[in-house]
């Protein structure tokens, strides 16, 4: 079921995977957030917005998220 609690999303959109810590990452577009899970974790955490649409630093504002991992060349 769609929500906003630690477990449910309501229109995600971009999905990222980051092998190196098998974290995926989300782009939950109406709850204006960006959620991070451990491969096989239903409960996601809160890396950016969920404090609805806005500009503040809690914020996310706009509908298209691009979610970048950088990993340095060693």
């Amino acid at each position: 079921a769609s929500g906003n609690t630690s477990t449910q999303r309501y229109n995600p959109r971009n999905v990222t995977m980051d092998s190196s810590s098998n974290m995926l990452y989300v782009a939950d577009t109406d709850n204006h957030r960006i959620m991070s899970y451990v491969l096989n974790s239903s409960i996601g955490i809160i890396v950016a917005g969920g404090n609805g649409v806005g500009t503040l630093i809690n914020q996310l504002y706009s509908r298209i998220v691009f979610i970048l991992i950088h990993h340095p060349i060693a």
